[in-house]
């Protein structure tokens, strides 16, 4: 009833719940006055519900909430001080009533007008009671028994307090909330400095030390006379540089992408095998000229939901990794099956595998880059993006690994 924070303002959220307070506080009011025979207080309750009610619609689903606060603080200083002349004076309970719903509109006043209403509710209580003390005979007495004073009393003060209660409750939860809220916001705070670390010392370290060597290789081509060995093997190494440069750059820049700006993602119904075969067919190339087995079980009539461009570089860096964590005759394994309502896709390896502390890191940023069993080199980002842009596609991703056994990712993709 009072509105969700993604619709409402705090001030808006306050006042819907100062409503439902005050609705609820003269619905127990109206049967209380009734029994005792206090039929105008009981009128009054049933003005002050039927008031509020419409006050809460027109600021709930007609967006008028400052009309809203201004009516409520005028009803109610006009229903009190007339409840204060029909229901015996300062002998009722009247003053009690005031004073908590007092604290509940200096709540949902704007600040600047919190001493106003303070200052209004004052004068007015002061000249009734002054009124009184001069003219009693304006005072009509309600009570037909001295045990139906003491009840209307006593009821009042308990609503009054529960009132107050409630009211420094609703503080209290709005003040902890707003402290978790500054935490939060804080812990993120402390999360994007440290990944903005990381990304200085991915581009200082990571991305410098292959353009490094890339200008090394051609100044050699360019300065000294070389043999068609000498050319052939500084070429190798230079294509080698400048592609896990490139791979570099393309994983930093899809992660900066999704930090800043997010992704879309496109989903439709993929026949995996038509969907992986370029990828796979550059993977192929890499494993050969590592001279490492890659062998693919993918069946013809594989279909998920995804996204052709996302699924691509998940792929590419789990098989990319394997590759580089894999020695020389080692053998990486793609496979990808239907079970269910869902497509489990398997990439292992019998490499390097990843010790406890790596395993911990793997998703995170916290992750360092390693070179692979041929120095090759990476940023650390790739299981970040990979598991980002699962997650983005609705599936899954885990992985389990044993040092110096190797390393099996698994990923899971709705196919329907």
């Amino acid at each position: 009833m009072r509105g969700s924070s993604n619709h409402f303002s705090i001030q808006n959220q306050i006042y819907h719940s100062f409503s439902i307070i005050i609705i609820a506080a003269f619905v127990i009011f109206l049967p209380i006055n009734l029994f005792l025979g206090l039929l105008v207080s009981a009128l009054l309750c049933a003005l002050a519900i039927a008031f509020q009610s419409i006050l809460l619609y027109q600021s709930r689903y007609k967006g008028r909430l400052n009309l809203a606060i201004l009516v409520s603080c005028l009803l109610s200083n006009i229903i009190l001080c007339a409840n204060y002349f029909y229901n015996s004076g300062i002998a009722g309970p009247t003053l009690i009533i005031s004073a908590a719903i007092l604290f509940l509109l200096l709540i949902v006043v704007p600040k600047q007008q919190m001493f106003k209403w303070f200052a209004i509710n004052i004068l007015l209580a002061s000249a009734a009671v002054y009124i009184e003390y001069k003219f009693p005979q304006l005072i009509i007495g309600s009570y037909t028994t001295k045990a139906n004073m003491f009840v209307d009393n006593l009821a009042s003060y308990i609503i009054g307090i529960m009132l107050l209660y409630i009211g420094v409750a609703y503080i209290r939860a709005s003040y902890d909330k707003e402290k978790q809220t500054v935490n939060d916001k804080a812990l993120a705070l402390e999360k994007l400095n440290y990944e903005k670390d990381k990304l200085f010392s991915i581009i200082s370290h990571d991305l410098k030390t292959p353009l490094a060597s890339i200008q090394q290789y051609l100044d050699l081509l360019t300065q000294m006379e070389l043999d068609a060995e000498e050319r052939k093997w500084l070429e190798a190494n230079l294509l080698k540089a400048t592609t896990n440069s490139l791979d570099l750059l393309n994983n930093l820049f899809a992660w900066c992408k999704t930090q800043m700006d997010g992704c879309d993602v496109n989903l439709q119904n993929l026949n995996l095998d038509n969907a992986l075969k370029k990828p796979l067919n550059i993977m192929h190339h890499v494993a050969q000229n590592k001279k490492i087995n890659l062998n693919v079980d993918i069946k013809k009539d594989v279909i998920l939901i995804a996204d052709t461009n996302m699924l691509q570089l998940v792929i590419r860096n789990l098989v990319h990794n394997a590759i580089k964590f894999t020695p020389q005759g080692g053998t990486v394994n793609i496979a990808a099956n239907n079970l269910g309502n869902n497509c489990i896709i398997t990439i292992s390896d019998n490499g390097l595998g990843m010790d406890d502390i790596a395993q911990n890191d793997a998703f995170t940023v916290k992750i360092k880059s390693s070179f692979g069993t041929n120095n090759e080199t990476g940023t650390g980002l790739g299981l970040v993006l990979c598991k980002e842009y699962t997650q983005l596609q609705n599936g899954k991703i885990w992985f389990t690994s044993k040092k110096n056994e190797g390393t099996v990712f698994n990923l899971e993709f709705p196919t329907q």
